[in-house]
């Protein structure tokens, strides 16, 4: 069994599960979304006045996560926000996302289809960092025994990555989104949460 870790870069990962790599803009003519006050606040405190990137951990706790769940309130119906989760064992590849968005299941608080799966980079290595994600991103696909769109994420919490899987073909956004760009971060997430709220049958 293979765990996401073994992934050292994008090019192992794509090599290993035979997928194709394009880069263009998924971000195409999105509305903006602005940021709630609150979040702003938020984030403009903890970056300011607190040592948020003292460590990973850190930068999970005081940036990555305070935005996530500011999104996921809005599509909390039919989306559930899991935190360092782990998941592939029955796809015979895995290991713990930082952060996945699922299907809410019926069930309640269980694991139902990802279809979102982020990591943070380490050490600032996003291209480990996509090698990792790519891997989950497979994985999730898997899991979900269909052809849907699984999207993923690579953050250092200042820096932000996007990409996107269908069947074999992965596509990384052109450009990366940074902190300082609240509103374009901001709208980029919920248009990603707002796809894959779509794809629930």
């Amino acid at each position: 069994m293979a765990s996401f870790s073994s992934f050292k870069n994008l090019d192992s990962a794509l090599i290993h599960f035979n997928v194709t790599e394009t880069s263009k803009n998924i971000f195409k003519n999105i509305a903006i979304v602005h940021v709630p006050q609150t979040l702003q606040s938020e984030i403009e405190f903890n970056i300011t006045e607190m040592p948020y990137n003292v460590s990973e951990s850190s930068i999970c706790e005081m940036v990555i996560f305070p935005i996530l769940k500011s999104l996921w309130t809005n599509f909390k119906a039919k989306l559930l926000l899991w935190s360092h989760k782990g998941i592939g064992k029955e796809a015979d590849l895995m290991g713990i996302p930082d952060y996945i968005i699922a299907k809410r299941s019926p069930l309640g608080r269980v694991m139902d289809l990802p279809m979102l799966v982020m990591i943070e980079a380490k050490k600032d290595d996003f291209d480990g960092g996509w090698g990792q994600c790519l891997a989950q991103m497979i994985s999730a696909q898997k899991l979900n025994q269909s052809d849907s769109c699984i999207y993923g994420i690579v953050t250092n919490g200042d820096t932000w990555q996007f990409g996107n899987l269908v069947n074999q073909s992965f596509t990384k956004n052109t450009f990366p989104i940074g902190i300082n760009e609240m509103d374009k971060l901001y709208s980029a997430l919920y248009f990603i949460f707002a796809e894959c709220e779509k794809q629930i049958k």
